[in-house]
């Protein structure tokens, strides 16, 4: 009767694909916070497991016959401990638990099981799949720990390289040094401006959006430039989606009288001085 109650009971496992499917659930909803989702999941692995294998050994030690003619390992707990009440019958489920648990958790962190010699063949087989349940534990936890701790920025991380790039490059033509900071300061500065990737956001968009983000940014300023007075819409249009933004230093001087004009330039914000 008791094992047909314990087999009734593995239905229950379907309740882990009903666990997954809510944390996929969670995990596709474009309001979740990434980072509580991420200690979520993380925590749930790290309670759930020891959670299983403490109750394998509980069943373990309710259904094993000794084998070599050793007590179960509960009974071997009692013995090391000097516990008499750590029997298996008489024994609350609270207590059950408790100690399955310090059972896993040893298991599980390579404690180990000091005295506790294993009695059956159940219980040695048991013990080689906690060791390896153990490496795959370890590589989950350590490698989630390293993920967070460790993480490197992909943007930070470009930044760096291109830095190296431009010190490469000015040490290669042997510019002097207040042509070399300028350089910097200009790459720096454009890293500043450029770190909330509004660019790659406009250039995933299909064209008829982008048309109507670039309309509803710079089209009504078009119209207001005399240089655009009477054109009509269509042709204002593929004006406005060509814009490109830049980004100038304070003080930068952006063209002088006798440059060719090859481009046409408007200023959103900010002020542009003309000195002769």
């Amino acid at each position: 009767v008791v094992w047909l109650w314990y087999a009734v009971q593995v239905v229950r496992i379907s309740r882990i694909h009903d666990l997954m499917v809510h944390v996929e659930r969670i995990n596709c909803d474009l309001t979740t916070n990434v980072t509580l989702l991420a200690v979520y999941k993380f925590s749930l692995v790290l309670f759930s497991v020891p959670h299983w294998v403490g109750c394998a050994w509980l069943l373990i030690s309710k259904f094993s016959d000794p084998a070599w003619g050793l007590p179960s390992w509960v009974m071997q707990f009692a013995q090391s401990t000097l516990q008499d009440g750590f029997d298996p019958i008489t024994n609350t489920d609270a207590e059950k638990y408790a100690l399955a648990s310090y059972m896993a958790w040893s298991g599980v962190s390579s404690l180990g099981y000091a005295s506790i010699v294993f009695s059956t063949r159940l219980e040695l087989f048991f013990a080689v799949i906690i060791c390896v349940i153990q490496i795959i534990f370890y590589a989950f936890v350590l490698g989630t720990l390293f993920h967070y701790l460790v993480r490197v920025d992909e943007t930070t991380l470009q930044y760096k390289e291109q830095m190296k790039a431009v010190d490469d490059y000015c040490d290669r033509r042997s510019l002097p040094g207040h042509l070399r900071q300028r350089i910097q300061l200009h790459f720096e500065f454009q890293q500043r401006k450029n770190a909330s990737g509004k660019d790659r956001v406009f250039g995933r968009m299909p064209h008829t959006l982008k048309l109507r983000v670039a309309s509803a940014q710079y089209f009504k300023r078009m119209q207001q430039v005399w240089v655009f007075a009477g054109c009509n819409h269509q042709f204002l249009n593929q004006v406005v989606i060509a814009l490109k933004e830049r980004h100038v230093m304070p003080g930068q001087t952006i063209f002088q009288m006798g440059d060719g004009s090859r481009e046409l330039m408007f200023c959103i914000i900010g002020t542009l001085h003309s000195r002769k």
